[in-house]
């Protein structure tokens, strides 16, 4: 199979999604594996991960912390939702 530029990138993005995951988890105190996505912004970061245990560990972390600007300024960090295939998404 022939390999094209694309196919790097693919590769590249996996790598760099891996290794925000596993960043995460360290920074949250989490097993390996907890984490199945990150999204980091301006305002807040939201991390899925797989398990409510999980997302109770990330809400103690943030713990008093606030959101800074945009739509949820002000708000306590900590919210736990069922996020995407069965993941609970925390805005940290």
């Amino acid at each position: 199979m022939e390999t094209t530029i694309n196919d790097g990138v693919t590769k590249r993005r996996e790598e760099e999604r891996k290794a925000t995951n596993a960043w995460a988890e360290k920074r949250f105190g989490l097993e390996a594996g907890s984490v199945v996505g990150y999204n980091s912004g301006s305002c807040y970061d939201k991390v899925w991960v797989t398990s409510m245990l999980a997302a109770r560990k990330v809400k103690k972390a943030v713990n008093r912390q606030t959101c800074n600007g945009g739509y949820f300024h002000g708000m306590s960090k900590g919210g736990i939702s069922q996020g995407v295939n069965g993941a609970f998404e925390v805005i940290c």
